[in-house]
């Protein structure tokens, strides 16, 4: 199950049923609950995936990132430019600590690259990127209680779920290029990568 944590505080979480492509917006999300959420501080990451090994059972785990988190490489100063269907505004998971820095828009349909009728996907593929999130739970709740009783190593008891991505501490620059229904042609998406490239470009000889 994809996981998006919704705009409020004492809120919801999207999921996304695993489907083929980019998923449709319409009919496809269920809520989870949730009491708060709090960003884990960048100087206490190291720490944290320290002393939580267990918290990457399902946090990216087939990519090994806990040692990397522990010794410090977290994604430090780095841009990531996703290419995706841009951002969904108001998650905490990529509010918290000012994760996306910017985007564009190359669909043209005026929704931009922020926007809340933008499909779900490309905040999805942000936060697998640079979430750093503690997700707090009524001990009641079904979806804590299912992943206690099926992943256990993945909480912080009593009632507390991190959420890691690959490079916690990296930016997101949000290229849209899908539009809501999940389509876009291959020159738009060519169209985003030269861009991407042109951009790096202008960094490499020190251009803003």
């Amino acid at each position: 199950t994809k996981i998006l944590i919704n705009a409020s505080l004492k809120g919801s979480v999207d999921t996304l049923r695993g489907r083929q492509g980019l998923p449709s917006r319409t009919g496809e999300e269920e809520r989870i609950t949730f009491e708060s959420v709090s960003a884990i501080p960048a100087t206490e990451l190291a720490a944290f995936a320290g002393s939580h090994p267990e918290a990457y059972t399902i946090n990216n785990a087939l990519m090994n990132l806990q040692s990397l988190h522990a010794g410090g490489v977290t994604g430090s100063g780095v841009i990531v430019a996703v290419i995706d269907s841009g951002i969904r505004p108001g998650f905490p998971h990529l509010n918290l600590d000012g994760s996306v820095i910017g985007g564009e828009d190359f669909v043209g349909d005026g929704f931009g690259f922020s926007n809340s009728a933008n499909g779900g996907h490309g905040t999805f593929v942000a936060g697998m990127i640079s979430a750093n999130v503690l997700i707090t739970f009524s001990i009641t709740n079904r979806f804590l209680i299912s992943v206690t009783e099926h992943a256990p190593d993945a909480t912080i008891p009593p009632d507390r779920i991190p959420m890691i991505g690959s490079a916690p501490r990296s930016s997101i620059y949000a290229m849209r290029v899908f539009s809501p229904s999940g389509s876009a042609p291959t020159s738009r998406i060519l169209a985003a990568m030269d861009r991407a490239i042109t951009l790096r470009d202008m960094h490499d000889a020190g251009t803003p």
